[in-house]
């Protein structure tokens, strides 16, 4: 479980000594930045799934469902805010 919780917060840390080390350039590191907004309920999948396997394995379903409840909401949620926020980008800019 601290496994999942700490994920989120060490990425950006990792993401920025791997685009040091790699000698990205600065669009290219806006991209990756917007990459893990965009597709927040795809990221959290990644570190949610082996938590998810891990409270079944020792037999905790609650556990693992409400890991899965949260991980659906964030993901319905994530999509809600950027079409919201699409639509009323899309047009503002219409007028």
């Amino acid at each position: 479980m601290r496994i999942a919780a700490s994920v989120p917060v060490a990425l950006y840390p990792l993401l920025f000594v791997g685009m040091l080390l790699f000698r990205v350039g600065g669009e290219a590191g806006l991209v990756l930045s917007l990459a893990f907004w965009l597709f927040i309920g795809v990221w959290e999948w990644l570190y949610l799934a082996p938590a998810i396997g891990w409270a079944l394995a020792k037999k905790h379903p609650e556990i693992a469902k409400g890991l899965a409840l949260g991980g659906v909401i964030i993901g319905i949620t994530n999509v809600a805010a950027w079409g919201i926020g699409m639509y009323l980008g899309v047009r503002q800019w219409a007028q």
